[in-house]
């Protein structure tokens, strides 16, 4: 992963939006005052890539800028094998996360929230955090590749990282697993234990486990023995208390049966005066329904003589009424039929009304069509010129072996790299000139040319070497010269290894003229720009359409126009005037369709009308056919009423006797209502409530009765278990169980303990693992430091754990070493972990404010070896003393404080 830019908005010390990048691939370097916020842009990037949007927390707040309520936001550019991502995340208010890679030229939406969050995390191998905010732990390789403000130390690597390394060093841990032995061992550790170390459960539980249920079983059965014991004591108690108890509630149902009999006696005479009293109440109410039927049969009588009268008054209103309203129904019924056929006439003439309009119509579509077909062919010869053009621009480039933007980036680089050699050579030799006054002879004994040669008078020679240089000029004496003890031999391998790698990047162009490969660069990139414009002119001029859609929507034109053509075969000659058959054919429509609605209202008039005068008729004649039956109802109950053959005055005699015989029957029964009041309460009362306790005294000597019986029982049935036998043959069992489970238990502890026995042995070969990360790092340190501090030893965890000097058998730990060394030995190791890492793809370094203890001399060399790491690496500096790094060849600064002026100036 290689950054490209990022922008940081409410966060910390960034009020506002602030956008640094592009990065280059190699060495960019960061440089601000104190206080400006390297460390926080840096921390924005942290938590960017790696921590979830949603995390929450003291910690998350105190991101935000003093006194403001804003959310922090970050966008990151990136690369990642081969792809170009942009993540943009949100903590706090709103937040959200969302990750976009770049396709066809544009940022596209690929994924958001947390599955945004994980895919990033995931690129650099790391691991979420279980609360709070991400720990160096849980960064991944990003552990060794950042390195925060002054820390470059680290304790030791993540699991997963260690076996990224380890897998990319050829050396996997997972093999050192085999071996007959081993494979046995884990075996059976696995049938006691699970990977993690917890005892097994379930279906694979191990022996032991499985005889501990047994063993729970057998004392479960020895609790339920002992309770059945204490069940057969209760019961025992439970048979004697029921025993008394029923002989209580014996004396207690005897008198009660007692008070039963006498209660009975007084209830039969009062049942028998209630019988006299419903008798008497009989008759009285017969009585009154005698009286009141013959008053309301001559009351009745009165009433429908009167309605008799009226209705038949009404019913010569109503005959005359419905008379007249039939013959006004006729006279509606005509109107309506001659409005129905005028109708039928006007819309018989629809159809050509419909040819003349779907004529004009078919002309305007004719028009139509010839218009789109004449410009689709212009559109299609216009694409065809442009193509050819395309392919011509295309086959040139082709042609022309150019260079891309990246591969002339590596060809400068790798020129300025030989050039950087080349001068450090020069630098590093001696050199002397000769002009010889006569010819002769010499020979250079010791030199970068050695071996004899011939001199001539006047020409001058020049002779190179390092560290000394020595001449036998014969006839004159012996030369020497010497200086500085540098390495020419190893400058010397530097510049031809730039050398080669200049031709291996310029053979594919056949050309190692730089100036020829960048003119063919910017002709490549000319070529390449036009070749986008022909496309965008093209994609223009197709509106949006491929070539075939667009042959396929110019087919259908055609053929749509050749349809109309067969149909109207006489339009090929003399094309219609479309505008005027539309008129002509909106006009008769428009008159045709007035003559209709003037018609449909007409009807609708002269069907409403009809319609109200048949309401009105159905309406007179109900209403007539309703009077008749009243009166016809009436007639037969006044018919009903006068049929026992009496005139009014006997009816009104008979009303008179109904009523003194009435009053007699209500006297005989107040008399004897006046005997039942005698009775203080009602018998029948007393006797419910006395049987009624009988009846639940004896339920309750049932019940009593069935549980002493249960009681017995189950003093019965514990004494046939025989529980006493029972328990201690439990007993036995549990002591057998137990000494079994012991054994079970101590042999898959004797497993564990072998398994951990092999686990160490495995852990002293992983450290064979960490030999070519301490060889590449003891090499690197001893470019830094010289050759004093020995080989750098690392742990378990990969992490420097000391030195062991050449004068010393014993390693010296990293503490007791010099600030400036102990950073120079992590710089060492983290650089050399980092190449390992980069091997798939290059990847970011990050160092904030580091190596403030080296001194200058080796912040040089480490500033080389950055340079040579930049191939294989992007370097991403912050500091607040650029002129630290003023020397670093191909690096990019980066003014922070102005960047962000610039920012606020653009907000503003």
């Amino acid at each position: 992963m290689i950054l490209r830019t990022i922008t940081v908005s409410g966060w910390r010390c960034y009020a506002a939006a602030v956008t640094l990048g592009p990065f280059a691939d190699g060495i960019n370097v960061i440089h601000a005052p104190n206080g400006v916020g390297k460390s926080t842009l840096f921390e924005a990037l942290q938590r960017g890539l790696l921590d979830s949007h949603r995390v929450q927390g003291e910690s998350v707040r105190l991101l935000q800028p003093w006194g403001r309520e804003l959310a922090p936001s970050v966008a990151v550019e990136f690369e990642h094998e081969g792809d170009e991502y942009r993540v943009e995340k949100r903590f706090l208010n709103g937040a959200s996360s969302e990750l976009l890679r770049r396709e066809n030229g544009a940022f596209n939406r690929l994924s958001e929230g947390r599955e945004a969050d994980n895919r990033v995390r995931e690129m650099l191998l790391g691991d979420a955090a279980g609360r709070g905010l991400t720990k160096p732990a849980q960064w991944g390789i990003a552990q060794v590749l950042w390195v925060p403000q002054g820390d470059l130390a680290f304790d030791e690597l993540s699991g997963g990282l260690t076996k990224t390394i380890s897998e990319m060093l050829g050396a996997q841990i997972s093999g050192l697993e085999g071996g007959a032995l081993e494979q046995r061992v884990e075996q059976e550790y696995l049938k006691y234990f699970t990977a993690a170390g917890k005892l097994r459960g379930g279906r694979d539980a191990p022996a032991h486990v499985a005889l501990a249920g047994q063993l729970s079983d057998l004392e479960r059965q020895r609790l339920d023995l002992t309770g059945r014991l204490e069940a057969f004591d209760e019961a025992s108690r439970q048979v004697e208390d029921c025993r008394v108890r029923l002989a209580q509630y014996d004396a207690r149902c005897e008198e009660l049966v007692r008070q039963i009999a006498e209660c009975r006696k007084e209830a039969a005479r009062h049942a028998e005066l209630v019988k006299v009293r419903g008798q008497r109440q009989l008759e009285a109410s017969e009585a009154q329904r005698e009286f009141e039927s013959c008053a309301s049969s001559i009351d009745r009588l009165a009433k429908l003589r009167g309605e008799a009268r009226d209705g038949e008054r009404e019913r010569q209103r109503l005959e005359s009424e419905v008379a007249a309203l039939e013959r006004d129904d006729e006279h509606h019924t005509r109107q309506q039929s001659r409005a129905h056929a005028e109708l039928l006439t006007q819309r018989a003439r629809r159809d050509d009304v419909e040819r003349r309009f779907n004529e004009a119509e078919a002309a305007r579509r004719f028009h139509e069509l010839t218009r789109g077909q004449q410009q689709l062919s212009r559109l299609s010869e216009q694409s065809g010129q442009l193509q050819k053009q395309i392919v011509e621009a295309e086959r040139r480039l082709s042609e022309l072996l150019a260079p891309d933007d990246g591969q002339l980036r590596a060809i400068q680089a790798a020129q300025r790299a030989y050039a950087d050699a080349h001068t450090r050579l020069d630098a590093v030799l001696l050199r002397i000139e000769l002009i010889p006054a006569v010819d002769g002879w010499l020979e250079v004994l010791a030199g970068e040319e050695t071996g004899g040669r011939d001199v001539r008078a006047g020409v001058p020679i020049t002779i190179n070497g390092s560290p000394e240089l020595a001449i036998d000029w014969q006839g004159v004496g012996q030369i020497r010269a010497s200086g500085p003890h540098h390495s020419a031999a190893e400058l010397r391998s530097t510049r031809d290894a730039a050398a080669a790698r200049l031709e291996q990047l310029c053979r594919p162009f056949a050309c190692d003229d730089i100036a020829e490969l960048e003119r063919r660069h910017t002709e490549g990139s000319a070529l390449r720009g036009h070749i986008g414009e022909l496309n965008a002119r093209r994609e223009v001029l197709l509106d949006g359409r491929d070539d075939r859609k667009f042959a396929s929507e110019l087919a259908a034109v055609s053929a749509s126009r050749e349809k109309l053509l067969r149909e109207h075969s006489g339009w090929g000659n003399s094309p219609p005037d479309a505008d005027e058959l539309l008129a002509a054919a909106k006009q008769t429509k428009d008159a045709f369709q007035r003559e209709i609605d003037r018609l449909e209202l007409r009807q609708e008039e002269v069907v409403r009308t009809a319609t109200a005068a048949k309401e009105r008729l159905a309406a007179a004649k109900a209403t007539l056919s309703a009077t008749k039956r009243h009166g016809d109802d009436v007639r037969a109950q006044i018919d009903v009423l006068v049929a026992d053959g009496r005139d009014d005055a006997a009816r009104e005699r008979r009303r008179s006797e109904l009523s003194l015989a009435w009053l007699g029957a209500k006297e005989a029964v107040e008399a004897v209502g006046r005997k039942l009041d005698a009775f203080a309460q009602q018998p029948d009362d007393d006797l419910a409530r006395l049987e009624s306790q009988l009846e639940a005294t004896r339920t309750q000597q049932c019940d009593l009765a069935a549980r002493q019986h249960q009681a017995q029982g189950r003093l019965d049935a514990i004494q046939r278990e025989s529980p006493y036998s029972a328990l201690g043959h439990v007993e036995e069992q549990i002591a057998v169980l137990s000494a079994r489970i012991e054994s079970e238990r101590q042999r898959g502890e004797a497993i564990k303990l072998l398994r951990d026995t092999i686990h160490d042995v495995r852990q002293e070969v992983f450290a064979r693992v960490a030999r070519p990360i301490e060889v590449a790092a003891t090499r690197m340190l001893e470019r830094i430091a010289g050759g004093r501090l020995g080989r750098v030893c690392l742990d378990n965890g990969l992490a420097p754990r000391g030195v062991v000097p050449r004068i010393s058998e014993t390693d010296v730990s990293v503490e007791t070493l010099s600030g400036g060394e102990q950073e120079q030995i992590y710089f060492a190791t983290r650089l050399s972990l980092a190449e390992r890492v980069a091997e798939r793809e290059r990847q970011l370094v990050v160092l904030d404010d580091v190596l403030t203890a080296t001194d200058a001399g080796r912040l040089m060399r480490i500033q080389a070896i950055l340079e040579e790491a930049a191939d294989r690496l992007q370097v991403l500096i912050l500091t607040c003393h650029p002129e630290r790094y003023a020397g670093l060849g191909g690096c990019v600064t980066w003014d922070l404080e102005a960047a962000i002026e610039a920012s606020r100036a653009t907000v503003g």
